[in-house]
């Protein structure tokens, strides 16, 4: 089945039961017997279904293509602020987030988190302030630097007629990687989030958490310089994914990537961060290295403290 998207710019096709992510008409793996909505494949549709889930003939716009630029990226935020109305979201946000580092966004319901991650995924426009990527200025019209981050939002959206392998494989080629070489990392990523069997199921039949861990797959393949994180804890995952989340997320910090994610459970943002940043009515009340502050036990007593604020 192909599909267009607007402007006739690519076309998809939807394989049945074939476990194999294809790009430009090469099979990353060889078609197998499987089960995919209700139906039993066999070795000639697998065979017949090797079909290229991108049609080559039809050429993507050219920022599509272009070579993406890789790199440490350090983050500088300078008086951000952001109003809805007469509500201020965000009031003078000013801070620097270094490469290397996993930072746990910590608040409660309405600090400003989720509008934080919004503002600097370019989807939301600032009311006052700027940010940096490498001392550049975010503009929504520069595109090479919307490709060196990647924002998966608490609730995804998707299109519902895809199959796990055309969602990676869009995201790919819109990050400009859909390259040979990414093909091996894509099943290890397939395999380790426990997909493998699903890849070629359409979205719409997948769990919550099953979809959020193909969009965690997207785009860890993606390998973007800045993870922009939304509630990946309250994402439906399950205990075999939170493990590989975790895991993936750590080794892509040590190798020089910045992950900033919310959340507003205490004890996750103390395990599973080097430092833990804190908002409450658009304000940061406190920044610091997640050890430190779980050891001295500020944090309990500063959301404590927090929570009683009118």
């Amino acid at each position: 089945m192909r599909r267009k998207t607007v402007g006739g710019r690519w076309m998809l096709r939807q394989p049945t039961c074939i476990k194999a992510a294809v790009w430009n008409g090469k099979a990353i793996s060889s078609a197998r017997h499987c089960k995919s909505n209700g139906r039993t494949g066999n070795h000639e549709t697998a065979k017949r279904d090797e079909a290229r889930l991108f049609h080559p003939k039809i050429p993507l716009p050219r920022w599509h293509t272009a070579r993406s630029i890789r790199g440490r990226m350090k983050l500088e935020l300078a008086g951000v602020s952001k109003f809805f109305g007469k509500t201020r979201a965000l009031d003078e946000v000013s801070e620097v987030f270094e490469p290397g580092r996993i930072v746990a966004i910590l608040g409660l319901n309405g600090a400003g988190k989720s509008t934080l991650l919004h503002c600097l995924a370019g989807i939301l426009s600032l009311g006052e302030g700027r940010f940096t990527f490498d001392g550049e200025p975010f503009s929504r019209e520069r595109v090479d630097l919307r490709r060196r981050f990647a924002f998966l939002p608490d609730f995804l959206l998707y299109f519902r007629w895809m199959n796990g392998l055309q969602h990676i494989g869009m995201v790919l080629r819109l990050y400009g990687k859909d390259t040979p070489d990414v093909q091996e990392r894509v099943l290890d990523l397939l395999r380790g989030f426990d997909l493998l069997p699903l890849a070629s199921a359409k979205l719409i039949t997948l769990s919550r958490g099953q979809i959020y861990k193909m969009a965690l797959v997207a785009l860890m393949a993606a390998n973007p310089e800045l993870w922009l994180l939304d509630e990946p804890m309250a994402s439906g995952m399950d205990a075999l994914g939170f493990r590989e989340f975790r895991a993936r997320a750590r080794a892509a910090a040590d190798a020089g990537a910045t992950i900033l994610y919310t959340t507003q459970i205490l004890s996750v943002a103390e395990q599973f961060s080097d430092e833990v940043l804190v908002l409450h009515q658009g304000r940061v009340r406190a920044r610091g290295a997640a050890s430190g502050l779980h050891a001295s036990g500020e944090l309990e007593q500063l959301l404590a403290a927090l929570s009683e604020e009118k």
